[in-house]
């Protein structure tokens, strides 16, 4: 056969997100992803992925651009910035046969992010408290801002198995480090995880 073979797959993620600027949670990703196959061993992947990130931050507020913190209810404690961000990775793909099942699969790429919403849930001491509590007083924000959050490149190493009607399943781990400031936070982000995949072959 000739011309393009045409791959494509529903994928998992779990993703870690690592921050100088506090802690990162571990969050779900799920995605839609296009194989375009123009060797035995060479393809580019398109991609629509949906992530939430999550950072929690117990100091150095004032680095941040943090809306509407209430000076009225004290010193803030903590800041959890929660943001709905859609992807579109596209990296190149080899794969490598280790037996007849069993493929090797090296990935490298590029990853615009585009923010939909942020959510900001900021602590604040409980008048009064005593000492030894940690009793806190709960404030959110919203704010509903499509616009570019920050892009990132991306290396990935996975096994894929062969299963029959020509599908196949993927493991693999992945790491993304972003090329600059990300979000109206200037975060430094760094996402590291494990992804599960569901070829399908359609050419």
């Amino acid at each position: 056969a000739t011309g393009i073979g045409i791959n494509i797959a529903p994928h998992i993620d779990l993703v870690k997100g690592i921050y100088q600027q506090g802690n990162g949670s571990i969050t779900p990703r799920v995605g839609f992803t296009a194989d375009w196959v123009v060797s035995p061993h060479w393809s580019i992947e398109t991609s629509l992925d949906y992530l939430n990130t999550k950072l929690t931050v117990h100091k150095n507020f004032e680095s941040l651009d943090l809306p509407n913190v209430s000076t009225d209810l004290g010193n803030l404690e903590s800041a959890q910035i929660t943001t709905r961000t859609l992807s579109l990775p596209i990296s190149f793909k080899y794969r490598w046969w280790l037996s007849r099942q069993h493929q090797l699969v090296l990935r490298a790429g590029y990853t615009p992010y585009l923010s939909l919403r942020s959510q900001y849930l900021y602590s604040y001491p409980y008048p009064g408290r005593p000492v030894d509590s940690d009793l806190t007083i709960n404030t959110s924000e919203q704010l509903d801002q499509k616009k570019f959050y920050g892009n990132t490149l991306t290396v990935s190493a996975g096994i894929t198995k062969s299963l029959k009607k020509s599908k196949k399943f993927e493991t693999s781990l992945f790491y993304e480090k972003s090329l600059g400031s990300v979000g109206s936070q200037k975060l430094d982000m760094q996402l590291f995880g494990v992804r599960t995949a569901l070829w399908f072959n359609l050419k």
